[in-house]
């Protein structure tokens, strides 16, 4: 018998604690390393995502600028909460109040015309704006479009217009075109889910499907196996589909039964967990209740 001396072992310890610690270390450095990366992605994801102004050209020549902000995007009415804040040059007022009457068109709002009288200062005002499209069954993917034309008049005198609209839906980013003519100014501007909502939408979706396959996987192991009523495994899987639910309905931006999430995901991952437990059960009876021998 081969006896090894005490200085060798005490080498060979020391060299394994030494290969163990820079392990360690190599892995801890990769995983601060990735989170660097994530983090230096994410902001790079949002700055280049934040919100947007679709704006006309020649603000500053304008007798009228119209400021939309839109607030609220309803998507299954396909509306928009709207704010409007219009702004009359230095020349149309005295100490903030017009000098005469003034008339905003906004042919896209089903009200009248916004008057603004004689000695009146200008005041924020909110309206509800038709969209000409969007479909809110393409979540995460869909995507609203609406145009805005203003034109001003005062005394019978056309005012030259300029316009301009920003999104302050958190759930949706705002991009688009506007022009100025002569008297009116419009734009025609796209609005769509975030980049964090439809990354988060995708990344749901592959949990779902994560989840129902290893269900899956897990009545196959069960019942290849002969093993009757794994009760805990069963316990387990029955959660899952009520968990799903739950994880579904926390999707940002409360999207509609039957969207792409639910065709491509949802439903199939219920399908599947259902089938499994399905599956356990009926391939469990004959050996949790064996026929009696004759």
């Amino acid at each position: 018998m081969r006896v090894v001396p005490d200085a060798v072992r005490s080498r060979r310890d020391t060299e394994a604690m030494n290969r163990s610690t820079r392990s360690i270390l190599r892995l801890s450095l990769a995983a601060v390393s990735l989170v660097l990366l994530a983090v230096v992605l994410g902001t790079l994801a949002w700055w280049f995502t934040e919100e947007r102004v679709v704006a006309s050209p020649g603000r500053s020549s304008a007798a009228i600028h119209v400021e939309a902000t839109v607030d609220r995007i309803d998507t299954a009415a396909n509306t928009a909460r709207v704010t409007w804040v219009i702004e009359p040059e230095r020349s149309l007022t005295d100490d903030g109040a017009l000098r005469r009457d003034v008339v905003v068109r906004i042919p896209a709002l089903s009200e009248d015309d916004i008057v603004l009288a004689k000695g009146s200062v200008p005041a924020p005002r909110s309206s509800t704006l038709e969209l000409s499209a969007g479909d809110a069954t393409a979540y995460p993917f869909d995507a609203y479009r609406g145009s805005i034309a203003v034109s001003a008049e005062s005394e019978g005198t056309p005012l030259s217009t300029a316009l301009s609209i920003s999104q302050s839906d958190a759930g949706f980013t705002i991009d688009g075109a506007a022009r100025m003519a002569d008297d009116d100014a419009s734009a025609t501007v796209t609005m769509q889910r975030t980049l964090g909502t439809r990354t988060f939408a995708v990344f749901m979706a592959a949990v779902m499907w994560a989840l129902a396959l290893s269900v899956a996987i897990a009545a196959y192991v069960i019942t290849r196996g002969r093993r009757g009523f794994v009760w805990p495994a069963m316990g387990w899987m029955a959660a899952t589909l009520f968990a799903l639910v739950a994880f579904r309905n926390a999707a940002p931006g409360a999207p509609p039964i039957g969207c792409l999430l639910d065709m491509t995901a949802f439903f199939w991952a219920e399908a599947v967990v259902v089938a499994a437990l399905v599956w356990v059960v009926v391939r469990g009876l004959p050996i949790e209740f064996p026929a009696d021998d004759a």
